[in-house]
């Protein structure tokens, strides 16, 4: 599975998916983004959503 985090996402659960691919917006140059621009981002399409807040 991948998984992208979003600036919000404690760095050290990265760790705890061992077994699946996990990025960070950061990695990507999106740190910059608010939060809906993240989500648009991240996922055009709407078809993978999850949110921890």
């Amino acid at each position: 599975m991948r998984i992208l985090f979003d600036n919000g996402t404690p760095r050290q659960l990265r760790v705890r998916l061992f077994g699946h691919v996990v990025e960070e917006a950061r990695e990507r140059g999106w740190d910059g983004l608010a939060n809906g621009e993240f989500i648009d981002t991240a996922d055009p399409d709407g078809r993978a959503r999850a949110r921890g807040d």
